[in-house]
């Protein structure tokens, strides 16, 4: 009975770091899909004569397509599915890296945010920050277009 009761517990055990490992290897994967949604942001603004970035991420696509950069990268969800990034749109290049820009999706993780800086700085920070960040980024276009 012993026996029976320690094969369920490792079974167990092992089907809980499956899980973890999957929820660590879609975060991971998903902090290189914003690196590089990061990086295609950084080509534009070197190919444009425009310092603004897009109004939308569907007017990146293009743009970049132009010059040969075909990669596109969305955030693999909880769910399996792949979504885009929440985008703060008015910013320019030459604002201040410490705001944030990008934003995974709330179906991503229940309680963690991958945040994307100007600066092209990737955090996970918890749903509460990442709010703040996002709060600090709109006032701040927000500022930014009554003056």
């Amino acid at each position: 009975m012993k026996n029976l009761f320690n094969i369920r517990f490792v079974s167990a055990v092992v089907f809980l770091a499956l899980l973890a490992g999957c929820a660590t290897t879609n975060l991971y994967q998903n902090k290189k899909a914003a690196k590089r949604l990061a990086f295609m942001f950084r080509i534009n603004d070197a190919i444009s004569s425009d310092p603004q970035f897009p109004e939308t991420l569907k007017e990146l696509r293009p743009r970049l397509e132009d010059v040969g950069q075909d990669v596109f990268s969305q955030c693999k969800c909880a769910d399996g599915k792949m979504r885009e990034f929440i985008y703060v749109r008015g910013f320019f290049s030459s604002n201040d890296g410490d705001l944030a820009f990008l934003f995974s999706p709330a179906e991503m993780d229940a309680k963690k945010v991958i945040v994307v800086y100007l600066d092209s700085t990737i955090k996970v920070l918890s749903r509460e920050e990442a709010a703040e960040e996002r709060k600090k980024s709109y006032a701040y276009i927000e500022n930014m277009h009554i003056k």
